[in-house]
């Protein structure tokens, strides 16, 4: 049985397959790429935020120890309003 030309180029369809297959490959490697690189983005967000919190903390603590009368009863903690109402 032989395939007729006009209707079907059997090297155009292994072309076609092998152009599609490259092209599924490149997606799976630049979508694995993409994985990796925003796990290390999210990571260093968490850490970087971690660092400002602390930063932000230990600022507002030493503003507090400063200025105690500034702090706000919210921020209290329990001997601090204790110590208030002697």
């Amino acid at each position: 049985m032989q395939i007729n030309q006009s209707v079907c180029n059997l090297s155009d369809v292994l072309s076609s397959i092998s152009t599609s297959t490259k092209t599924q490959e490149d997606t799976m490697h630049a979508l694995d790429h993409f994985q990796k690189e925003s796990e290390h983005f999210a990571a260093e967000v968490q850490k970087v935020d971690m660092d400002v919190a602390d930063i932000v903390n230990q600022r507002k603590n030493d503003f507090y120890d400063q200025y105690n009368y500034l702090k706000p009863d919210s921020e209290k903690n329990g001997w601090e309003k204790f110590c208030r109402r002697l």
